[in-house]
């Protein structure tokens, strides 16, 4: 929660991947200005088209009513555009592999390799959130292209696992204010550092209700959420944020 309204906080690390060789990787972006917020692990070109695809559901959602109904159509057109995309990799695969269209390739094809097909993922994952006037919600879209609305937590990539353990040791509140998200947060990254993939470079990000840009944690925001030392222990007690704390990007 910030200033009593719904409200997301975001990070990630900024290390590359095979296919993004850099230290200095931005992973999470705004989703036009549909007041959606996205990131993603591995494959950041096939992620980026996955999410423009994704796109024009994020602006129809925007001009319902946003309650569970409206959340429950858009993981419906979500998962029918990842269909879509998944036919079109699979067909592209298969083409570019076996030098076959899709019909012929299923007349000669071994169970093994129509197994191996079934199974072509898109080598990524999309978190998407979203602070509306009534709730916040996170959607997770994995490497199959089915998407699920989360409960809570959600994270994606190698150190999740670590994260997660972190985060399931204390429990879940939903009116929790964002310098204490963003200190719990803080804290199971920092545990996440312990896998060799998972840099130490933080930023932090949120999403409020009515704001369409992506809010970064200015240095008085980071210096507030340090100041709850969650190197060491779980934040307790923690204040509300202020505005100088934030920064709209």
């Amino acid at each position: 929660m910030h200033d009593g309204k719904p409200a997301i906080v975001l990070c990630a690390d900024t290390q590359g991947t095979d296919f993004a060789k850099s230290s200095d990787v931005r992973k999470i972006s705004p989703l036009r200005d549909t007041g959606f917020k996205w990131m993603y692990c591995d494959r950041p070109g096939i992620a980026r088209e996955l999410a423009s695809a994704i796109g024009p559901a994020a602006e129809a959602f925007n001009a319902t009513s946003m309650d569970d109904v409206a959340v429950t159509q858009l993981i419906f057109d979500i998962n029918q555009i990842t269909k879509e995309r998944k036919r079109l990799l699979v067909q592209d695969h298969i083409e570019r592999t076996y030098g076959l269209d899709v019909s012929e390739f299923y007349k000669v094809a071994t169970e093994n390799e129509r197994y191996a097909v079934a199974n072509k993922g898109f080598e990524c994952e999309l978190l998407l959130t979203h602070a509306g006037p009534r709730e916040a919600f996170v959607l997770h879209v994995n490497n199959q292209g089915l998407c699920s609305w989360e409960d809570n937590y959600k994270g994606i990539g190698s150190g999740w696992v670590i994260a997660r353990s972190v985060l399931a040791q204390k429990d879940w509140n939903y009116r929790m204010n964002v310098l204490e998200a963003a200190g719990r947060l803080l804290f199971a990254k920092r545990s996440a550092e312990k896998d060799v993939y998972v840099s130490k470079e933080t930023p932090l990000f949120a999403s409020f209700a009515g704001h369409p840009a992506l809010v970064a944690f200015s240095d008085a925001g980071v210096e507030a959420v340090e100041a709850n030392n969650p190197r060491i222990k779980w934040p307790e007690n923690v204040p509300e944020a202020t505005d100088d704390m934030f920064e709209y990007v």
